[in-house]
């Protein structure tokens, strides 16, 4: 009976295909997407597409602006493409159309082939038309899976260049797919819980076109928020840096935003030709949100240094955030602080050049900032003191005392009970060149040995740290080496 019954199925699919082939129908075939080329830079009441869905991107006049493509393709089926006919300066009609329409389907719009050569900038310029207080956004992405390329968003004043409410979205990328997004309230916003995966990568942002100067972005050149998680600025392969120097406020803040956000490989403070442009705040900024990475993606497996320097008030600051990874980036010759942490716990400062910053290396303030490893990091020529802790920070761990120091050999005392005693060939209070490390014996009591080649310098400083606790101290007094 089972056996007629399938035999029965198989003739009746069979039947149906040969109906289908017999009058012409073939099943449904998934659309690739279409690309639509924008060879008009009007906008306004005529720009609009005349029929949104058909395929075709026109207005009434029968050519393609950019406004008409986005709404082509957001009723269009299929991954689209926009690409552009020639270079052009679009201006929005904010104030009588409104801003462009929300993009809300996966979309690419690549500016490549129009890009000057000659002058190695953007040739797409979208700007909003005469003044308006309209809070507008260059272009608002509500969708995932889409690549924007060699576009100019400037000028949005009330709003972002770019705006980002989805996932897997790539904003630039290396060479001459670059984005120069600037003179906006801000650079780049990606916010919310459904804005993960977007990586915004190789984009001048808060820097002219051929990024030689400022042109700030007024609040923040990236603000990732409420919630938005795992999104990458940077990257580990060569040139996904991003120049993000020049802003009003932090060139990278991160607001309320979600876990595992990772900042790698940008240049923060600089303009391209590394002259200082620092931003006018923090080079980044971390506010109430926990496990950001910098310098080292989430899993730990590989690395991209930033270089955070010439900003205003610091280089890096956390602020109620907790379990930050800050790993192998270069914070020099801010004019305040390398490193603040405040409120602030379970950080991990690993491995970086803190050095020539006119405020002290690293701080640490507040009782809530405890369990704050600071751990073999090169902190050198800064104004202030290299590790500051504040007001019970760090649960008050005292710095060890050198007793005795010579080519060979470092020893002393103070030490928490069996806790790490880290060497430094340092001068006054700071370490700048990491030796070797010992533990301390139950006493507090403890001993490094290295050979005679190690030391470089006459003064040695140490610091300690507590593996149970995470925390660590602030560097001892220095000692004079004793041949």
């Amino acid at each position: 009976m089972k056996k007629n019954k399938s035999l029965i199925q198989m003739t009746v699919q069979l039947s149906l295909v040969m109906a289908l082939l017999i009058f012409g129908v073939t099943p449904a075939q998934a659309n690739p997407g279409a690309t639509f080329t924008v060879n008009s830079a009007l906008d306004g009441q005529l720009a609009h597409d005349t029929t949104p869905g058909d395929g075709l991107c026109e207005n009434t006049h029968q050519v393609c602006t950019l406004r008409a493509a986005i709404e082509e393709a957001n009723a269009h089926l299929g991954d689209d493409k926009i690409v552009f006919s020639s270079a052009m300066n679009i201006a929005v009609d904010v104030a009588g159309e409104g801003p462009l329409p929300d993009i809300t389907q996966t979309l690419t719009i690549d500016a490549i082939s129009v890009w000057n050569t000659s002058s190695d900038q953007p040739g797409i310029k979208i700007a909003p038309t005469g003044t308006t207080s309209v809070q507008a956004n260059g272009l608002t992405i509500k969708s995932d899976n889409g690549n924007y390329f060699g576009l100019h968003m400037t000028d949005w004043a009330n709003g972002a260049g770019i705006y980002i409410e989805g996932a897997s979205n790539s904003i630039g990328s290396v060479g001459h797919q670059r984005n120069v997004i600037s003179g906006n309230f801000n650079g780049i916003v990606i916010s919310g819980s459904a804005s993960k995966n977007n990586q915004v990568a190789g984009n001048y942002i808060g820097l002219t076109p051929d990024g030689s100067a400022a042109n700030a972005n007024l609040n923040a050149g990236i603000l990732i928020s409420s919630s938005a998680a795992k999104n990458i600025v940077g990257g580990v392969n060569t040139d996904d840096g991003n120049f993000i120097s020049g802003n009003s406020y932090e060139g990278i803040l991160l607001d309320m935003a979600g876990n595992d956000n990772e900042i790698l490989g940008n240049v923060i403070g600089l303009d391209v030709n590394y002259v200082g442009a620092g931003n006018g705040t923090y080079g980044i900024a971390v506010f109430d949100t926990d496990f950001v990475y910098i310098g080292t993606t989430a899993n730990q497996t590989n690395y991209a240094n930033n270089f955070v320097g010439h900003n205003n008030l610091g280089g890096i600051s956390l602020y109620s955030s907790d379990d930050a990874f800050i790993q192998s980036n270069e914070l020099v010759q801010n004019k305040g602080l390398g490193v603040e942490m405040i409120d602030s716990q379970g950080a991990f400062l690993y491995e970086n050049d803190i050095m020539d910053n006119t405020g002290h290396g690293v701080l640490v303030d507040g009782s809530l900032s405890v369990g704050n490893t600071i751990y073999r990091n090169s902190i050198t020529f800064n104004s202030g003191k290299g590790i500051e802790l504040l007001n019970g920070a760090n649960n008050g761990i005292s710095a060890p005392v050198i007793t005795s120091a010579s080519t060979a050999s470092v020893s002393g005392s103070g030490a928490c009970v069996n806790c790490d005693v880290l060497v430094y060939i340092g001068d006054d209070d700071e370490g700048g060149l990491y030796i070797i490390s010992t533990t301390a014996d139950t006493s507090g009591n403890w001993t490094a040995y290295f050979m005679p080649s190690s030391i470089t310098s006459s003064i040695m400083t140490v610091q300690t740290h507590n593996n149970i606790s995470g925390d660590s101290s602030e560097f001892s007094a220095p000692k004079t080496v004793q041949p």
